[in-house]
This record gives structure tokens, C-alpha cells and sequence, in this order.
């Protein structure tokens, strides 16, 4: 089975952060230390290091054709980047948020190339009371993507939904018009009548 794109993105983006550029330097202080899976347990040892994480993703149907469903998907990602530092610990960080931003600016993950990743927010943990002061500094990425999913699912599809918008990139699809609520449902449901369908099919396609 196909890696998920949430896994792809994922591993896309901590792939990158280890990978050296072409003047043979890192894109930040950590080195090729950049992982997609959180270890069991950071210790100081492991510093400075860099996790990418997934937070949550939402999914809208912008598209159903007889047999399948274009999704657009918005994931949100945690990239956090650990660091120990005796001075200057905020400076430390401001400078691995700056290597991270530089290392995504235009980059195009492979396996997901629609994929448009967006910085949201930045925020700043610092730790002044250990023996050797450490801090983190948590990057929050929206990144959205399409998907073709096989088989309709019309989930949250309306009547106001763009559902012809990405069918587009199909030449050979056939969308159903968002406009006419039941014929989307009859299209959906071949050979169903659509008073007769689930009641909650029916609400997600009634405003």
C-alpha cells in the first residue's frame, strides 16, 4: 500500500532539514539531526535536533465524479527544533527558526508536488533554569494539498461547493453539477432512490 501524503509530507520536509546544501553546509545548527517520528524520550545528549510533527488535517470534497472523489487537504505540522545554548539562547533559536524558513521557501516535496507549505506561527519555550539553559522553538506549517480519492464519499459536500473547480484537472471526468441536489445524489447513489437514502447523507447536501 502507497505511503499516506501525510507521511510523505512529513518525512519530505525532516529529509530535507538533514540534507546538506549544495556549499556542503546543513540548513541549520542541527545538522542532519531532523526526524519525522518524535524518539521515545529527547535528552540533552540528543541537541540540537529537530522533529516534525503532525497536528491535525482538515478535508474538504471539492469534487465527485461517478467513481471517485478530489479532496482538498489542509494539514497542520509542529516543526519544533531543540536546542541547548549557555548564551544568547534566544538569538540560538532565532537563527534555527531562520535555517528551517530558508530551507522550505519554495520547496517542492516529492511525492506531493501540488503541496503549498505556509508558516503559520512561531513560539519560543526557554528553559533559563536547567544547568546548561536549553529552549525550543515551535514553527507551526499549514500545508495544503489535493487528493483523488478512489470511490464517492461525499462527506461534506454542498450545494455551494465548487465540486466542477477540481475536476478540471481530469480531462476525462465527469463532474455532477453542484447546483442540483438531487442529481448529485442520484449520480453518488446509481440506482438509489435519493428520498430514500440515510437521512445524514441527505444533510450534508441540504443547507
Amino acid at each position: 500500500m502507497p505511503d499516506h501524503p501525510r507521511k510523505i509530507i512529513r518525512q519530505g520536509l525532516a529529509t530535507r532539514l538533514a540534507t546538506q546544501k549544495s556549499d556542503n553546509t546543513y540548513w541549520t545548527i542541527a545538522g542532519a539531526s531532523a526526524f519525522s517520528t518524535k524518539p521515545d524520550a529527547i535528552d540533552p545528549s540528543d541537541m540540537p535536533c529537530i522533529i516534525v510533527r503532525s497536528l491535525e488535517e482538515n478535508v474538504e470534497v471539492t469534487g465527485v465524479t461517478e467513481f471517485c472523489t478530489f479532496q482538498r487537504r489542509s494539514l497542520v505540522l509542529s516543526v519544533d527544533g531543540m536546542i541547548e545554548a549557555l548564551d544568547n539562547l534566544e538569538d540560538v533559536l532565532d537563527d534555527l527558526a531562520e535555517g528551517i524558513e530558508s530551507a522550505f521557501d519554495s520547496y517542492q516535496i516529492v511525492g506531493v508536488e501540488d503541496a503549498k507549505i505556509q508558516l503559520n506561527k512561531t513560539e519560543f519555550d526557554l528553559q533559563t533554569n536547567a544547568e546548561i539553559p536549553f529552549g525550543t522553538v515551535l514553527m507551526e506549517y499549514l500545508v495544503t494539498y489535493h487528493v483523488k480519492k478512489e470511490g464517492v464519499d461525499y462527506g461534506n459536500v454542498s450545494p455551494t461547493s465548487p465540486l466542477n473547480k477540481e475536476c478540471d484537472k481530469d480531462p476525462n471526468a465527469t463532474c455532477v453539477d453542484p447546483v442540483n441536489v438531487t442529481t448529485l445524489i442520484a449520480e453518488i447513489n446509481r440506482g438509489y432512490d435519493p428520498n430514500d437514502l440515510p437521512e445524514p447523507a441527505i444533510e450534508t447536501l441540504i443547507p
